[in-house]
């Protein structure tokens, strides 16, 4: 009897796979479709779109293969949870020389069915991407007006390319656009590239409202904004780490133009620029004002080469306070805070002189404190920055906080909106707290502000609200939006918020102030 080969006769022994073909996509999905694991890739040759009337679910362990410059456009919703054990992969196709195309965007659009939340963080319903790994993409999500959860995802290696100087809007993983209000929570954003003219390595946010909180990004680059750029934002950014980034002029973790966010908690190390800000830049220039507050923050280890501070940089703050900043070099030289207002004259006097009291500086040497900040002592012409007094340690744990701010320090412009943003941060256990807002005039009484929040099973109480404030927690919301009207001479005001403990009546933290002027209308 003839032998059989060896190949075959291994062959016939081991059990039957049955080969995985590619499942090409339609160009419109107009009817709820489930793509599964075992069908696994879909194949995307051509732009697709899930119509308003359709629910895509991809389920954990799904493939999704993108051919060059393809697309998703989701007017419907999109449901992609997998797993940690299972994640579901969107991935560009191989090009056949060794490395894959690189693809689109998923792209959720105005009409597409936004992430709905109880409790404040439980997700129940809408369009989510959840342990999702997007690999390879130009722009690997956009948000147009839209506001999905993007939970537990990894973004690596994706990359945008200016196309040209005017082109400035990058965020290679995530480019949040106008109007989009998504969750962006505990993801790992690794090696992601905006080039050219474009700014935010791994997330560009354009006048919109993510909460950004306990993500991870490593090794991401860019002009401006290393790992992210925050064009016109009051949401808060919370519980992050921004490590190794690069922004190739200025803010080489993080870069806030026109933006008002709470900054509270993070871990910024180790980023680099060669101008200002190589941990964080807040812009000194743009209009309206960047006057975030930062609280609560780690600023150490990082670095710029040419102008500026290697730590922090900023012209107008609403509050820093409770951060470690120390051990960041310019040109090898300590210069962890940089002060740049240059608005006397022009800015309210408590605008232009800033308190950095109560930040550990890695020392209590008074001499060594004012050799690592730049301001109006080391140039006439910018205002001053007072550090005193210092902590005498390290910062503690982060508590919970409130943060009250408003658009601009001084309105001038008739008919302009005056929104009232309002943060609460839990980074703790559960608790219940009461919440004060106040709203004074110049020198009169604080009056209790007692209007409607929209906080979820907010209890009014006779000057302000109880709230139950879950574990690890973050809430964000515009309080109020009057429109501007010239008074008939300037007038001074400031929102405060505090919040107690609900239990024992004693105040958390220290209260928030956020002054603003309004300015003089016709004699």
């Amino acid at each position: 009897m003839k032998a059989f080969p060896a190949a075959l006769a291994l062959a016939l022994l081991l059990p039957a796979v049955e080969a995985s073909a590619e499942v090409r996509v339609p160009a419109t999905i107009a009817a709820d479709e489930t793509w599964t694991a075992a069908a696994s890739p879909y194949l995307v040759e051509q732009d697709v779109t899930v119509a308003e009337a359709a629910t895509l679910t991809l389920e954990p362990g799904a493939h999704v293969v993108l051919s060059a410059g393809r697309s998703i456009a989701v007017r419907g919703a999109l449901v992609a949870r997998g797993t940690e054990a299972k994640p579901i992969r969107f991935t560009g196709r191989d090009a056949g020389r060794g490395t894959a195309e690189r693809w689109g965007s998923v792209v959720f659009e105005d009409s597409s069915k936004d992430a709905a939340f109880e409790a404040i963080e439980r997700y129940v319903s809408g369009s989510i991407l959840e342990w999702c790994e997007l690999s390879g993409g130009t722009r690997a999500v956009r948000t147009n007006a839209a506001s999905p959860f993007i939970h537990r995802c990894t973004f690596e290696d994706n990359h945008c390319q200016a196309d040209g100087m005017t082109d400035v809007m990058g965020g290679a993983a995530i480019y949040v656009g106008e109007g989009s209000r998504p969750r962006i929570v505990g993801c790992a954003f690794t090696g992601n590239r905006a080039d050219g003219a474009n700014q935010g390595g791994a997330i560009c946010v354009d006048s919109a409202d993510p909460v950004i909180k306990d993500n991870r990004f490593t090794g991401n680059r860019s002009s401006y904004g290393g790992a992210l750029v925050a064009n016109f934002m009051a949401a808060p950014i919370v519980g992050n780490e921004f490590a190794g980034n690069e922004g190739v002029f200025e803010g080489g973790g993080v870069a806030l133009v026109s933006s008002q966010p709470a900054f509270l908690d993070n871990v910024v190390t180790g980023n680099h620029s060669a101008g200002d800000g190589g941990g964080l830049h807040v812009c000194t220039t743009c209009y309206p004002h960047a006057d975030p507050a930062v609280i609560d923050n780690t600023f150490t280890g990082n670095a710029n080469e040419v102008e500026g501070a290697a730590g922090v940089g900023a012209a107008y703050l609403r509050a820093f306070s409770w951060n470690d900043v120390h051990g960041n070099l310019k040109a090898g030289e300590p210069a962890d805070f940089g002060w740049f207002n240059r608005g006397a004259g022009t800015d309210p006097a408590w605008a232009v002189n800033v308190s950095v009291a109560n930040n550990w500086w890695g020392t209590t040497d008074p001499a060594r404190i004012d050799a690592t900040i730049i301001d109006g002592n080391d140039e006439h012409a910018l205002g001053r920055a007072d550090w005193k007094p210092a902590l005498a340690a390290p910062r503690p744990p982060a508590i919970p906080r409130v943060v009250v701010s408003t658009r601009h320090i001084v309105y001038e412009h008739a008919g302009e909106p005056m929104p009232v943003f309002l943060t609460l941060y839990n980074p703790g256990p559960a608790r219940d707290v009461v919440l004060h807002l106040l709203l004074r005039w110049g020198d009169e009484a604080p009056s209790f502000f007692r209007g409607a929040i929209d906080f979820p099973g907010a209890v009014r109480e006779p000057d302000g609200w109880r709230l139950a404030m879950p574990a690890d927690s973050v809430w964000f919301a515009t309080v109020l939006s009057p429109t501007y009207a010239p008074p008939a001479a300037r007038q001074a005001g400031t929102w405060s918020a505090a919040i107690f403990d609900a239990a024992t009546g004693e105040r958390i933290g220290e209260p928030f102030s956020c002054p603003f002027d309004l300015a003089g209308g016709a004699k």
